[in-house]
């Protein structure tokens, strides 16, 4: 069988950053957060011609579903404009590291 999946996320994410609370680096931004969204999942599938005997699939099929989430992380400048930031906790991704560029 072929199959194609597509997953869409919409959601929104509140953010309390703490840095200077914990009197962090200057250049050290720790923060927590929570997310609220929802997936949209899409699946599809095309059985081939040829049949054979396999056996079932244990997985569950995935569905579109409201997605809650919790996560901390930190942000780390290395100047005015460039930023990497690191999440670990449960929501889109359980560990996430990513770049930030201000325009």
């Amino acid at each position: 069988a072929h199959m194609g999946f597509k997953a869409h996320i919409i959601g929104l994410k509140g953010v309390y950053y703490f840095g200077k609370l914990l009197k962090t680096a200057k250049n050290l931004d720790p923060y927590a957060g929570k997310s609220l969204g929802y997936n949209f999942t899409t699946v599809k599938r095309r059985q081939l011609e040829v049949q054979t005997n396999l056996d079932p699939q244990l997985s569950i099929a995935p569905s579109s579903r409201i997605m809650f989430g919790i996560y901390a992380g930190a942000r780390i400048f290395i100047n005015n404009k460039v930023a990497f930031f690191g999440e670990i906790g449960i929501s889109t991704a359980i560990l996430q590291v990513e770049v930030s560029l201000k325009l």
